[in-house]
């Protein structure tokens, strides 16, 4: 029996530097097991196929006998291995994490499992609670702006730490919100072609990873319901809304958009609030995950976007998908929230650090800005002035406004 050896690692040469792996790499080091989810076609698979390690193995269970092995034996698949095991869409054998469970009570040395899968593994209960202790999950996003012009910038520690960075040169933004993040998108030139993967992908991911994920009916309707989110893209949430446009039941509705959010389709960002007591809106605010996917839902190219009625609810999609990105590397642990009184007040985006410290976020589509975008800003700093940190617009000029040492506004080039 040959000894566990702890990897070694390093990331080869690819297309695109994917700024997680060096979380990868730090998880690997102290955790048993790291788990790397994300959408499908997102670039698991390319990233973890490129990590080089002391005697690691490889295998997917895309591999039909790989996978018949997982399910049927998942200790004899395991046994095979004496080395770091990569296991590509793991999540296609749940019946192996017991099994990884008992490995890694026998053996707890670090960077043992690395897994990833197309499914959100806190969102599958059964799974997630089998490796509570032993277990470190990442998420890999489609690319970012910085991952595509290979530029590591951190703008959301830039802003906790107040220090702002020069921009990078201006980007052509219309055409990465119509391309979006998925690797593959961005060898296809011509819009027609963008569109055949999007729908491809969606077909594919309705038949496949959501069939084999749920047992529920009705897999006509998922598409649907999409469609009607990305119209909704950026709006608070309302089941009851949704079911008198799609006259599906609420109770299914909620079933069919956990399994969205599970493949990461859609997402959401709950309401913020405190103990003060202010009347806030509670509902949480819906996102589509890739603004490319958005586009094809809704029918729109580049030449099209901003004359779109829904061109605000398309940037601010795109720019806070941006920024989930980031957060996802940076080093801080950040959540994200909205922020809405009963007053109509707001501000898009707001972000906590763990120390309760936050950044409000506005986002507009618009090259222009007026004194009244930044009422939502200076409201938040007002009424939470020891946890107010700083607050940016982030819009469509090219220049960087500072309204007061707390307040800028900022091209959104600073997320390339």
């Amino acid at each position: 029996m040959v000894d566990f050896q702890p990897l070694v690692g390093y990331i080869s040469d690819m297309k695109y530097r994917r700024f997680i792996q060096k979380k990868i790499f730090t998880a690997l080091k102290d955790t048993p097991v790291v788990f790397l989810n994300g959408p499908r076609q997102a670039g698991k698979s390319t990233l973890v196929e490129n990590l080089k390690f002391k005697q690691s193995h490889f295998t997917t269970l895309d591999n039909l006998l790989e996978l018949e092995l997982a399910k049927t034996n998942p200790a004899a698949f395991l046994n095979r291995f004496n080395s770091t095991l990569i296991i590509d869409e793991v999540q296609r054998a749940p019946e192996l994490f017991i099994a990884i469970k008992q490995q890694v009570d026998k053996n707890r040395k670090p960077g043992r499992f690395l897994l990833t899968g197309s499914a959100n593994v806190l969102l599958l209960p059964k799974i997630s609670e089998s490796l509570v202790g032993r277990m470190e999950i990442l998420t890999l996003q489609p690319l970012s702006l910085g991952e595509i012009h290979d530029n590591e910038r951190d703008i959301i520690d830039q802003l906790f730490q107040k220090k702002i960075g020069i921009p990078s040169k201006r980007i052509k933004i219309f055409e990465q919100i119509i391309s979006g993040g998925f690797p593959e998108v961005h060898t296809r030139l011509k819009y027609e072609r963008k569109s055949a993967w999007f729908n491809s992908y969606i077909t594919t991911l309705i038949q496949r990873d959501i069939r084999n994920l749920a047992n529920i009916e009705g897999f006509s309707k998922i598409p649907k319901l999409l469609s009607l989110l990305a119209a909704r893209s950026g709006s608070l949430l309302s089941f009851n809304e949704l079911s008198r446009s799609t006259g599906i039941p609420t109770s299914t509705l909620k079933r069919y958009f956990i399994i969205l959010e599970t493949v990461f389709l859609t997402y959401t960002i709950p309401a913020w609030s405190t103990n003060k007591g202010k009347r806030l809106v509670k509902s949480p605010k819906v996102y589509l995950n890739d603004s490319g996917m958005l586009c094809f839902l809704l029918g729109v190219n580049s030449e099209s976007l901003e004359q779109n009625p829904l061109w605000g609810r398309i940037f601010e999609t795109f720019v806070i998908n941006e920024l989930r990105k980031l957060a996802t590397w940076t080093c801080q642990l950040i959540n994200f929230y909205h922020f809405r009184t009963h007053s109509g007040i707001e501000v898009d985006l707001v972000l906590e650090a763990r120390n309760e410290k936050i950044i409000g976020i506005e986002i507009k589509a618009s090259k222009n800005l007026q004194l009244k975008d930044f009422e939502g800003l200076k409201y938040l700093k007002e009424t939470y002035p020891d946890r107010f940190q700083m607050g940016a617009i982030i819009y469509l000029g090219s220049e960087i406004i500072q309204v007061d040492k707390e307040i800028v506004a900022l091209p959104v080039s600073v997320l390339s």
